[in-house]
């Protein structure tokens, strides 16, 4: 009689050993139990303008930001003997249910944090998920099997020498001082009746020689 195929554990088997992925961001990280491939993009866009000869070709060529593809299987906790040596030799247990490990994916994705990706491959920096495509079948309903899209976020720094995503904050405490200094202003003299001179009374010296002008 033959035994339908198991293919998270066929995966299990043939990754055993493996290292593995990590995404990683400000305020979360998340392990991937089995990756059974990796897909990255390292592209660049090349101008049709003519390059004089000798020059270089740096103005006609332009990279685009780094696309990464992962193949992923995340799996409930693992007792097994393979299962129990794979945690003790990268450290850690797996103790998670996979639909945490699903609740957590779908989290990074959509928050504000951009992620550090740790692959067999390489380290990716400042990376964002742009696409979850799980793949729901009856064979892998004790896990999540999901296609993984990662795109970089590409920094640029200001003339100035500067990190842009810093001038929002600059601006705003430029706007506190300004008002603060509006309000600690002082108030112009003679209250307000602006542009009225104060009149100051006549001396009786005065008064008296007026009155002698006068005829009697």
């Amino acid at each position: 009689m033959s035994t339908f195929p198991n293919p998270i554990q066929e995966k299990k088997n043939q990754f055993f050993g493996s290292t593995p992925v990590l995404l990683e961001s400000e305020k979360r990280e998340l392990i991937v139990d089995v990756l059974t491939e990796e897909r990255p993009d390292f592209s660049f866009e090349i101008t049709e303008h003519p390059v004089e000869e000798g020059l270089a070709v740096n103005d006609s060529r332009i990279k685009l930001p780094t696309t990464l593809t992962l193949e992923c299987i995340f799996l409930d906790m693992d007792l097994s003997i393979v299962g129990v040596g794979r945690n003790a030799m990268y450290g850690g247990f797996n103790t998670e249910e996979w639909k945490d490990k699903r609740d957590r994916l779908f989290l990074m994705a959509e928050e504000d944090y951009v992620i550090k990706v740790v692959t067999p491959f390489r380290t990716y920096e400042s990376m964002v998920i742009e696409n979850i495509a799980p793949n729901v079948t009856p064979q892998t309903a004790s896990g999540l099997f999901a296609t993984v899209t990662l795109r970089e976020v590409v920094r640029v720094e200001s003339a100035v020498g500067e990190d842009t995503k810093d001038i929002p904050k600059r601006l705003k405490s430029k706007e506190k001082e300004t008002d603060t200094k509006k309000k600690k202003k002082p108030p112009k003299e003679g209250g307000n009746n602006k542009g009225n001179k104060t009149t100051e009374p006549m001396s009786n010296s005065a008064i008296q020689n007026a009155q002698g002008l006068l005829p009697g």
